[in-house]
């Protein structure tokens, strides 16, 4: 399916007014390249809070890790837009909601002395230039007693490195909204390695339910910035479609090169019902030194791998804005055989705007897969496993195939502060058991069906082999064997927080009787905890 691009490419947006509101305000920040220095939003290279001030940040990393020295904070009951009334930089401070941070902390002290001095020109002259410099930070509520200036005074003048969404203003001035980790110093948290995933087989990849780089990780998936020190592949989430995209449009003109792998999970040839793959691709900016390229690999690692160069067709980068959706053509993968990993390989001699191509990729299909349904079309028709239900289990089965170190169960329905839940671990006794076991519903009828899709709210704190090893299950009543289904997207680690699987395609059961589960399986490795809630099924008739 050939698709139109509507994404606007960073530098052609405009730059919008401020709004006289901390809560809204999504205008698009003008491509400044701000004198404190350059980063790429990863944690150990983040954006400096100068760019987060200006807005200039690269639009493929959100939410992206922003460093800073916390200064002050705006002071909301005078105004909620910073000014030279509401920007508050003195203790004792009153405000726990939001903080401001800068990229140099020195010339806050100064200003604190010159109040202290009773210089008032001095000070209000300085104060007036440091509002032009300093970032807004919104503050969640889980973070006020470590990073607010209130519950933590000593705070003041530290360096934090922040992540949450950047290009967007909070209070009047472009900053950093809805936080979701921090950490002290001038790099952010280095994100736990890939996890090796099993072989696929076909597969249909585009790019709606695992919509970061993150959850893609979850599923195999490998963003590889080779050379340069660029952030490499990005999902681009946009009102119409959702797809993967790179460039080097941060990196510096007289820097470079920059190269960007992007690797598949591990695809099991043998099982594909058609050795091929096809994409799409399309691209914007041209310039001269950059190119794209694709490969069949032997291992995940490009600089392990050996690389066999296939013959495909990439859009061309046109005068202005972005090309139309290109396809790949059918590539025949027949000469390869075993497991193996396709690569996508960016690279741009030189960075900057001017040198840098930007290319994007969607609707990758290795196997001949029919297209995904168009889930916008599709209606609920089934729930279980009821978040605010004392019986939302009732017709559960759990099907304990392996229990070792005398564990008893694997699967419970759980109460937590009022609120439900399936439960499954197998660790017990301080200790990680191997286990197998199933949790599967009544007979759910799709027989008025021809695309169904599954969803469910999940959530692990301990992901060591639960990411790998745990699957959605289905089969047709009366049958003996499972069929499983990765899932695209995986709960944040290290926090019991729920969010959505994304929506898992078991159209190849549309029609019949099923049974619908989950497997747990553990080993002594890992006996994670998966919590899982609010089982839906989308239906097109």
């Amino acid at each position: 399916m050939i698709k139109s691009v509507k994404y606007v490419w960073m530098a052609a947006a405009l730059a919008g007014a401020a709004l006289a509101s901390c809560s809204d305000d999504f205008a698009e920040p003008p491509v400044v390249l701000p004198e404190a220095g350059l980063g790429t939003g990863a944690w150990d290279n983040p954006f400096t809070s100068a760019q987060a001030r200006l807005g200039s940040v690269n639009y493929q990393m959100n939410p992206a890790w922003v460093k800073g020295y916390i200064v002050g904070v705006i002071d909301t009951e005078k105004s909620t837009v910073l000014n030279a009334n509401s920007g508050d930089f003195e203790a004792p401070f009153t405000t726990e909601t939001n903080m401001l941070i800068a990229d140099d902390y020195r010339p806050f002290e100064r200003l604190t002395e010159l109040s202290e001095a009773g210089d008032t020109p001095a000070y209000e002259a300085l104060r007036d230039s440091l509002l032009e410099v300093v970032a807004t930070v919104q503050l969640p509520s889980n973070m006020r007693n470590d990073l607010g200036l209130v519950s933590n005074p000593a705070a003041l003048y530290k360096e934090v490195c922040i992540q949450g969404t950047t290009g967007q203003t909070y209070c009047g001035e472009y900053g950093v909204r809805s936080l979701v980790a921090w950490n002290w110093g001038p790099d952010g948290t280095e994100p736990a390695p890939a996890k090796e995933v099993d072989p696929v087989g076909k597969f249909y990849q585009n790019f709606t339910a695992a919509t970061t780089i993150d959850a893609l990780a979850t599923q195999g998936w490998r963003n590889e910035p080779t050379e340069g020190n660029l952030s490499g592949w990005q999902v681009v989430v946009t009102d119409d479609n959702n797809y993967i995209a790179t460039d080097a449009f941060l990196g510096f003109e007289g820097g470079g090169p920059y190269e960007h792998w992007l690797v598949t999970p591990p695809v099991d040839l043998e099982s594909l019902p058609e050795k091929t793959l096809e994409f799409e691709s399309s691209a914007a900016n041209p310039a001269s030194g950059s190119s794209i390229e694709v490969y069949v690999m032997t291992t995940s690692d490009p600089a392990t791998a050996e690389c066999n160069l296939l013959d495909a067709t990439f859009a061309e980068a046109p005068a202005r804005g972005y090309s139309a959706w290109t396809g790949s053509g059918k590539i025949s993968l027949e000469a390869f055989s075993g497991v193996v990993y396709i690569g996508w390989r960016y690279r741009a001699e030189r960075g900057g705007y001017g040198n840098s191509v930007t290319y994007c990729l969607d609707n990758i299909n290795v196997g001949s897969c029919a297209e995904p349904a168009d889930w916008t079309k599709a209606s609920e028709f089934y729930t279980s496993l009821g978040a605010n239900d004392a019986g939302g289990a009732d017709g559960w089965t759990y099907d304990n195939v392996l229990l070792t170190g005398g564990i008893s169960r694997v699967w419970q329905w759980k109460e937590y502060n009022g609120g439900y839940y399936l439960n499954g671990s197998a660790f017990y006794n301080s200790r990680n058991n191997p286990a197998l076991s199933y949790a599967y519903s009544s007979p759910v009828d799709l027989s008025e069906y021809k695309n169904v899709g599954l969803s469910f709210d999940h959530a692990a704190s301990f992901q060591t082999t639960i990411t790998r090893l745990g699957k959605v299950v289905v089969r047709e009543a009366g049958d003996t064997e499972w069929t499983e289904f990765a899932i695209p997207a995986w709960p944040v680690s290290g926090k019991w927080v729920f969010s959505t699987s994304g929506i898992i395609d078991i159209s190849d059961f549309a029609g019949k009787t099923v049974e619908l589960g989950f497997k747990y399986e553990s080993d002594e490795s890992g006996a994670d905890t998966w919590e899982i809630r609010s089982l839906s099924l989308i239906g097109i008739k």
